[in-house]
């Protein structure tokens, strides 16, 4: 469990879109205490597990949301483009 001392204060979405972006990019034991903290804050005391587990969860999250706001169409697409991809061929 890492202790954080280090007072980031108060982020915006867009600094805690950045960090959980980058700890889901190179994972928390690659990321520094700084862009973890800005993940986590409020929080003081956090393991790089919970920052890891944080980080998939805000970027899907925030994913769903702004997927929710577009047209039906759109979110239809994403799932043919995905059924059509060379990973899901046959």
């Amino acid at each position: 469990m890492n202790k954080i001392i280090l007072d980031v204060g108060e982020q915006t979405f867009e600094q805690k879109t950045v960090a959980a972006t980058f700890i889901a990019s190179f994972g928390a034991t690659n990321t520094g205490t700084r862009t973890k903290a800005q993940l986590m804050h409020p929080l003081h005391e956090f393991s790089d597990d919970d920052a890891q587990r944080e980080a998939g969860r805000f970027l899907g999250n925030a994913l769903v949301a702004l997927l929710q706001e577009q047209p039906r169409k759109v979110t239809d697409k994403l799932l043919k483009d995905q059924a059509e991809s060379v990973f899901f061929a046959e």
